[in-house]
């Protein structure tokens, strides 16, 4: 099976006809990949950007089990466009479906996956740089928990951060009220003698 990147990919599942044409020539036009919706099970598996999809393809069981799942999921970014009313009683959550105009056209749909395609690579970036400053934070615990010093400038280098980044990742730990102390000289830190980074979480 071919994997899709998220960012790059919009599961679509309409008839054929003017709006899927409509809907094909857009993602072309961005540079995305399309992704045939086979099953329903798809629509919550397949990571993507948006799904375009057409509900009268759905059958009522499968489009009940699918409204569960997204309930369940509670994901907001994950977006549907309908792009005809749903004529089946349950519904998605109103956070994951995307309004439609009166009438779909092309530059609707170029606006809208420009959109999506921003907001969600604005999220990954926070995200990523997140995931960066935890795997810093957990560096430098690592080597104040073996009573080492912690030398700003060589852990900038090693990491490749500027020491201005280090340095806000020590006051980040402070804050979060790990007794840092200053060792012995400018821009050196280290830990209590026999003080480990769990102390922070058990009392004797």
């Amino acid at each position: 099976m071919e994997m899709f990147e998220r960012l790059q990919t919009v599961l679509v599942l309409l008839r054929p006809g003017p709006v899927a044409d409509l809907v094909d020539s857009a993602i072309r036009d961005q540079k995305l990949k399309t992704w045939k919706v086979q099953r329903t099970t798809d629509l919550v598996a397949v990571g993507c950007l948006l799904a375009i999809i057409d509900p009268d393809l759905i059958k009522k069981n499968d489009w009940e089990e699918l409204c569960g799942w997204y309930k369940e999921m509670d994901d907001p970014e994950m977006k549907v466009l309908l792009v005809t009313p749903s004529k089946h009683l349950t519904s998605l959550p109103s956070r994951n479906l995307i309004k439609p105009p009166r009438k779909i056209d092309k530059t609707f749909l170029r606006v809208l996956l420009v959109h999506q395609r921003s907001l969600l690579e604005r999220r990954k970036n926070q995200s990523d740089k997140k995931l960066r400053q935890i795997t810093r934070l957990m560096f430098m615990l690592s080597i104040l928990d073996r009573g080492k010093v912690l030398k700003v400038r060589d852990v900038a280098k090693v990491l490749e951060v500027t020491p201005r980044t280090v340095q806000r990742d020590l006051e980040t730990l402070l804050a979060a009220g790990y007794p840092v102390d200053f060792a012995d000289q400018p821009g050196n830190y280290k830990f209590p003698d026999g003080f480990k980074s769990y102390d922070l979480f058990y009392e004797d």
